[in-house]
């Protein structure tokens, strides 16, 4: 499911959003899997196609079956997104200045883990247990209390 950074159609490399689209659409419908196809792997997926898989961290995929053992691995090894999206070099935006292939992150109750989404202009991708991926109306996540937006670089 993973796109590469170096699609090629011809000699015309495939610029980043067209990437980003693609992939989120080839994700789109499947079923929710923990550690395989919950939000933050959505989230990977996105990243793989703005910046490259040389970013990827392999010890994340796969690592959990379960949310119990999510929120274990949050905890215990810190695999939250946000230090790495900084450690990446992404920047926080404004609410309101958010762009296609922003990662949304919402706090979901007390979980240490947030639900992140992925804009994709006026709609966005995520996923979760009941949904699997699926795409929503990006609006009204941007009145979610404690939304934090991450713009990575795009490539």
């Amino acid at each position: 499911m993973r796109v590469p950074s170096e699609c090629h159609e011809g000699a015309v490399k495939v610029p980043w959003d067209a990437r980003l689209v693609a992939s989120m659409d080839r994700l789109h419908g499947h079923p929710f899997v923990w550690g395989r196809t919950d939000c933050l792997q959505v989230a990977f997926h996105a990243l793989d196609a703005l910046l490259g898989a040389a970013h990827h961290v392999p010890q994340w995929q796969n690592a959990w079956t379960t949310a119990r053992e999510a929120v274990r691995r949050a905890k215990s090894q810190d695999p939250r997104l946000i230090p790495y999206l900084e450690q990446a070099g992404a920047s926080p935006v404004h609410v309101g200045f958010q762009q296609r292939g922003d990662l949304l992150l919402a706090p979901v109750g007390q979980s240490v883990l947030p639900r992140v989404h992925v804009c994709l202009g006026g709609r966005a991708v995520s996923a979760a247990p009941h949904l699997g991926v699926f795409f929503s109306d990006s609006a009204p996540l941007l009145a979610l209390p404690g939304l934090v937006i991450y713009r990575p670089e795009r490539g």
